[in-house]
C-alpha cells in the first residue's frame, strides 16, 4: 500500500498506469472508466491518458453487476486492459461488484476500485471481492474541507505487483 499520492484522482491516474503496466493484454489500449466515476477523477485520467495513448471509456459499472457472462466477455474486449469502478459512485450508490469483478479476472482484464475507506465498513474488502488495485481519499481522516485540499489518496494492490506502485514501499 502507498498512501503518498496528491489526491484520489492522481490515484487513479497511477492505478491506470499500474494496470498497464501489469496486463498480460500487452496490445491492449483502453481503459474503461465507471460512469459514476467522481467528475474530477475522471478529468486526471483522460489528462494522464491522453499522451500515453490510452482512449477512457465511461461504462454504467452498476448496471453491469448483474449482466450476463456473454455481455460483460464483449464490453471485457481484447483492447481493454483495465477497469476503474468508483464505490459508492458519484450518486451514493453503493452495489455488490463481485461479479463483475470475477469477469475482469477471467478476461485477464486489471480491476481497480476507487473506494471511500467508512464505507469498507458496510461491505468486505474490495480486495476480498476480486480488485487487484484499490484507491481512495484519506480526506475524511485528515484535514477538514474548509482547509482547502488537495487531500492525501492511498493506492493499495496485489502482491504481485507491490514492486510496481508510485512511490515508496
Amino acid at each position: 500500500a502507498n498512501a503518498s499520492l496528491l489526491d484520489e484522482g492522481t490515484a487513479a491516474a497511477e492505478a491506470m498506469a499500474l494496470a498497464r503496466a501489469v496486463s498480460r493484454r500487452t496490445n491492449a489500449h483502453r481503459f474503461l472508466v465507471d460512469a459514476a466515476v467522481l467528475p474530477q477523477t475522471l478529468a486526471v485520467l483522460r489528462t494522464r491518458a491522453e499522451p500515453l495513448g490510452i482512449v477512457i471509456d465511461t461504462v454504467p459499472a452498476a448496471s453491469l453487476a448483474s449482466a450476463s457472462n456473454g455481455a460483460l466477455t464483449s464490453l471485457l474486449a481484447d483492447d481493454v486492459f483495465g477497469l476503474l469502478l468508483q464505490l459508492p459512485g458519484v450518486d451514493g450508490t453503493l452495489w455488490d461488484p463481485t461479479h463483475l469483478l470475477e469477469a475482469c479476472r477471467v478476461a485477464g482484464v486489471v480491476s481497480t476500485v476507487a473506494i471511500d475507506p467508512l464505507a469498507q465498513v458496510l461491505l468486505a474488502p474490495v480486495g476480498q471481492l476480486g480488485a487487484e488495485i484499490a484507491i481512495g481519499s484519506l480526506q475524511r481522516f485528515g484535514v477538514p474541507l474548509f482547509c482547502g485540499g488537495p487531500h492525501a489518496a492511498f493506492l493499495a494492490t496485489v502482491d504481485a505487483h507491490r514492486r510496481l506502485i508510485p512511490g515508496r514501499l
